[in-house]
C-alpha cells in the first residue's frame, strides 16, 4: 500500500457523516502528534496556500482548540472546537463548531462531531477521519462545496511534511 492509493471517501446511506481513510508510512504515535500539536498541524491543515494565524489547542476532554484558517485570497474562517474524547495516540474527537463572523454570512456552517482515528496498519499508520453533520442536506452541502478534496490535498501535504521530517 501507498499513501496515494489510499485515500478513501465514503458516505454512508443511513448516517448523516463522512468517513475518509488514508494511509501513511509512519506509526500512530506520530500522526497523533501532527493532528494534536499546532507546530504541525500548521504545515499541512486545509488545501495548499492556507495559513494559520490563530491555532492553540488545549488536547484533553473539554480543552478548546481555537482555530482560524486563512485561504490564499486572505478571507479567513475562525472556529472554535471542544475536544470530547482524548485516548492518545488512538483516537480524539471534537465537536467544531464556526465562530460567528462577517465572512459566514447570515447563514452558519452547521456543527459538526469529529472523531479522528490512528490505527497501526502494515507497517505504517491508518488514519480514519470521521465527521458526523447534523442533517444528510448539511452532509451533502459539505462534500458539494469541496470538503472532501480539501481533505485529500490536506492529508497529500501531511505527507510530504513527513517525509521532510524523516
Amino acid at each position: 500500500m501507498t499513501p496515494a492509493d489510499s485515500f478513501a471517501l465514503t458516505l454512508p446511506d443511513d448516517a448523516a457523516q463522512i468517513n475518509i481513510t488514508r494511509w501513511f508510512a509512519a506509526p500512530p504515535a506520530v500522526l497523533w502528534r501532527m493532528y494534536t500539536e499546532p507546530q504541525h498541524l500548521v504545515q499541512f491543515y486545509g488545501s495548499p496556500g492556507c495559513t494559520h494565524p490563530v491555532c492553540e489547542m488545549d488536547v484533553r476532554p473539554g480543552g478548546l482548540w481555537r482555530h482560524t484558517l486563512r485561504v490564499p485570497d486572505g478571507r479567513e474562517f475562525p472556529s472554535l472546537s471542544t475536544f470530547v474524547e482524548v485516548d492518545p495516540p488512538r483516537r480524539f474527537s471534537y465537536e467544531w463548531e464556526a465562530v460567528p463572523d462577517p465572512i459566514f454570512g447570515p447563514v452558519m456552517p452547521p456543527r459538526t462531531l469529529n472523531t479522528m482515528e490512528f490505527a497501526a496498519k502494515d507497517g505504517g499508520c491508518l488514519v480514519t477521519a470521521r465527521v458526523e453533520c447534523v442533517s444528510l442536506q448539511a452532509r451533502d452541502g459539505q462534500v458539494r462545496g469541496g470538503f472532501g478534496h480539501s481533505v485529500q490535498l490536506s492529508m497529500v501535504r501531511l505527507d510530504d511534511y513527513l517525509t521532510r521530517l524523516a
